[in-house]
Order: structure tokens, then sequence, then C-alpha cells
């Protein structure tokens, strides 16, 4: 998984469906490996899947990752005890859960973007009218573009 350069990863790529055994793990360093991690939670139980998320520009940790245990009950395990340390740095592990909305927003934004492009690409009323409401957006947009430009 590391050819993307989006996460470095032991095991499988696991079901998207709800795992009790998979956590987030959160507050990571930068030079936390999938190795490393995978020594660290290997204490309390089998590890299925193990994976430390980057950058896929950068390949830089992004500072979390996902541990996915055989067994469910190693969560609680880990949950037990009150702090962890990996790396010199205070991590923060909890139960992972699904990003379930994410289909469903990602649909509905990406149609509304079309449907904007194709009102903007398409309005009329630049010739008759001088603008309305479509040049107001265009103009919006542009000035962000050139805001956005200016900050880089």
């Amino acid at each position: 998984m590391e050819g993307d350069g989006s996460q470095a990863a032991f095991g499988t790529p696991s079901d998207p469906q709800h795992n009790p055994g998979k956590m987030f793990i959160g507050g990571l360093s930068w030079q936390t490996s999938p190795d490393s991690l995978r020594d660290y939670f290997n204490t309390f139980g089998e590890i299925r899947e193990c994976m430390v998320m980057r950058d896929p520009t950068t390949k830089r940790s992004r500072g979390f990752g996902f541990v996915t245990f055989a067994d469910a009950a190693s969560v609680d395990t880990v949950l037990a005890q009150p702090h962890h340390e990996l790396d010199s740095k205070m991590i923060d592990p909890k139960v992972a859960f699904p990003r379930r909305s994410q289909l469903k927003t990602h649909f509905l934004f990406g149609w509304l973007s079309s449907l904007l492009q194709l009102f903007l690409l398409h309005d009329k009323s630049d010739a008759k009218f001088g603008g309305g409401f479509s040049r107001a957006v265009r103009d919006y947009w542009q000035s962000r573009k050139e805001n956005d430009k200016r900050r880089e």
C-alpha cells in the first residue's frame, strides 16, 4: 500500500463494515513507523492489520494510524490502560468507527458542483442582462482563486 504514498501498512485492507477489533491511533510522532506501531500494540494481542497514514504527496506521516486486532477483546485491554506512549509521545487510541456519511456528502457536493458549473458555463444572462447571479458567483470564485494564490 505504500506505492501510492497514502499509507504504510501490514496485512490486508479491511472491510468497509464496522470491525470491533479496529482502533484509531491518534497523536503519532512523525517518526512512528508501521513496525514500531505493530511492536507496541502486539503486547495487547495479535494484530491482523497495522497502518500509519501518510500524505500522498510528501509521503510524510499524517500523525495517525489504525490497528486491527484479531480478537476484539484486545481493544478493551488497550482502552483499560490510561496512558500510552510511543516514540516519546503520548498517543490516543480509540475505537474506530466507519465514516458512513462520506458517500452521501461526496455525492451531494459533487452533484451541486456539477450543476453550478453547468449553470455558469451555459448561462446566457451575461449577454442579455449584464451578468446576474452567475456573474456574481463567477466573480466570487475568481476572487477566492486570487486570494489563494497570494497566500502561497
